[in-house]
């Protein structure tokens, strides 16, 4: 059995962002070989990708100063939408233009005669009272399917924050008249690592002694400040343990957890993710960046290119491109269907043909998304108040259940760490 005086659990941004600030007093155990978390890379007969899409647009200065010897690639925020054959400009209430008269006629309309709803009860009811039924109905509410698999009536609102844009009318009107709009995207530009993937960010801890990897919990002990791995070792804490692990493991993990408690994890739901990585043998001219997908026939709400986020992810002359896919539990498209899915939408948009691809790979994440249901805030609560009263700190996006981007997630365990000294 180790000892140390802090435990950490998870070596994605949270749990490294406690370490950042614990140093020498902390043991941070990964279950993995690689840091990151969801912000992992993985790299493939020569061609880099990420799990799904990450740039970094934080503001945070103790981020900027943990990130600030990463050499960086900048780039201007632009991002597509692909509905039904045509490309829109990102987000699309505010670029309406390729529409027709008779869809702009209507969204406008709706966007003009839309009702004031002070306090919304739900997801649906914030989108209709922002933009209309007419453009609620044929994009968010499509697109919240695709991305949360979820209805936009059974979530809450408590996720939104300025993640999506609310545009005036006479923006809507600009937007719908003009091909060429003002950038309002949240971000003014967009980092990222020149080399070695978004994972550079946090693969450069100042305590690498103090990391354990390839340590899976299997077993917390609150009473006795003990943590079992499923290789046999153990680790005892004295003052603090940190854990960035998903909130509906904590019953598996725990002995004797109260019946509420475990009754509220169950009831947490989460999205699961698939990536196709798709290599190319040329260079392919790729619409944006990143886009976003509505069509409900096809299975993927986003994708981006790797290669054009840093040269350096793929070979000299090559493209490389990587669609993403949210389901719940069970995913009904195995890997072989969503690889001709993919080859599909890249044939169908006249990106790429068939021959052009060097090799597509597909990779699985259980934990994507943390899904907002209505009435979770609860049921979270019940889980975390209990970690806490056992000395158990949570940290990060599945630690405390949050819709946290990777610079939050970060300070979330850095801040967590502060407090904890």
């Amino acid at each position: 059995m180790k000892d140390c005086d802090f435990l950490i659990l998870g070596g994605g941004p949270a749990g490294l962002g406690a370490l950042q600030v614990l140093g020498e007093k902390a043991l941070l155990l990964e279950k993995t070989t690689t840091l990151g978390g969801l912000c992992s890379s993985f790299v493939e007969k020569g061609f880099l990708f990420d799990h799904c899409v990450h740039l970094s647009f934080t503001k945070n200065p103790v981020v900027l100063q943990y990130l600030k010897d990463v050499p960086l690639v900048v780039h201007r925020p632009f991002a597509l939408n692909y509905c039904k054959g045509q490309w829109l400009v990102h987000p699309v209430q505010d670029n309406l233009f390729p529409l027709t008269e008779i869809e702009k006629k209507e969204i406008i309309s709706g966007f003009e005669t839309r009702p004031i709803i002070e306090c919304p009860k739900n997801y649906q009811e914030w989108l209709l009272t922002s933009f209309g039924a007419p453009f609620s109905k044929q994009f968010p509410e499509i697109y919240t399917l695709k991305y949360w698999c979820t209805k936009a009536q059974m979530l809450s609102t408590s996720w939104c924050g300025d993640r999506i844009y609310r545009p005036s009318l006479e923006e809507v009107l600009y937007g719908a008249t003009h091909a060429t709009t003002p950038n309002v995207y949240y971000a003014k530009e967009m980092r990222y690592p020149k080399q070695g993937g978004y994972a550079s960010f946090f693969a450069q801890t100042h305590f690498p002694s103090q990391i354990v990897r390839g340590k899976n919990v299997i077993s917390i002990d609150p009473e006795n400040h003990l943590v079992v791995c499923e290789d046999g070792d153990s680790f005892h804490w004295v003052s603090r343990c940190f854990s960035s692990l998903p909130l509906p493991e904590i019953p598996l993990l725990i002995a004797h957890c109260p019946s509420e408690v475990a009754a509220a994890a169950k009831r947490l739901r989460f999205t699961s993710a698939a990536t196709v990585s798709i290599a190319f043998n040329k260079c392919v001219a790729l619409p944006s960046l990143w886009f976003y997908i509505y069509d409900l026939d096809i299975p993927f709400a986003r994708a981006y290119s790797p290669s054009m986020k840093s040269s350096l992810n793929a070979p000299e002359g090559c493209t490389s491109i990587q669609f993403e896919h949210y389901y719940l539990g069970q995913d009904r498209f195995s890997d072989e269907l969503l690889v001709s899915q993919a080859i599909r939408f890249l044939i169908k948009t006249k990106i790429a043909k068939e021959k052009d691809i060097e090799f597509a790979k597909v990779e699985r994440l259980r934990y994507a998304n943390v899904i907002f249901d209505l009435g979770m805030e609860k049921d979270r609560g019940i889980i975390l108040d209990y970690l806490r009263s056992q000395g158990i700190v949570p940290i990060g996006r599945f630690g405390l259940w949050d819709y946290l981007w990777s610079d939050q997630a970060f300070f979330s365990g850095y801040k967590a760490a502060q407090l904890s000294q």
